[in-house]
């Protein structure tokens, strides 16, 4: 199998309220991942609700409206807005916070291009190239 995959078992990506006992393999691809994802955010009403290519910068409680104000900026235009929301679930998992290795041998040298999968740069086209992973939960 090529592309990217999971390293999880496939069952930690279903919803409690919306299983998936389909999963074509132990360990799912990208694509199906997303399939499904893509599938709650259609069934649960949720893709008007969502915001991709956004990050949020700030959030604050507002003690008063007993809501919080959120800052939010377009990753690609770095314009900001601010909504206001009851509720807010952190989502964000293991790469809030990306970090490369402080030591990698050669890494002085190397011509590549390299960033992070957090970070990930649609544009740098890898068909044809070959592509190093470096760090945990690599192994999908």
């Amino acid at each position: 199998m090529q592309g990217c995959g999971s390293d999880v078992a496939g069952h930690w990506y279903s919803l409690s309220r919306a299983l998936n006992p389909n999963w074509k393999s132990y360990y799912p691809s990208q694509p199906e991942i997303r399939a499904y994802t893509e599938s709650i955010l259609a069934c649960r009403g949720l893709r008007a609700h969502t915001r991709f290519g956004t990050e949020v910068v700030r959030a604050t409680w507002d003690e008063d409206a007993q809501a919080y104000d959120i800052v939010l900026e377009d990753v690609l235009s770095r314009t900001c807005r601010t909504v206001r929301a009851r509720v807010v679930l952190n989502a964000a998992g293991g790469f809030m916070s990306p970090r490369f290795p402080e030591e990698l041998d050669g890494i002085e040298t190397f011509r590549g291009e390299r960033f992070h999968s957090a970070r990930w740069q649609h544009d740098v086209p890898l068909a044809g190239k070959r592509v190093g992973v470096v760090g945990n939960g690599c192994s999908a």
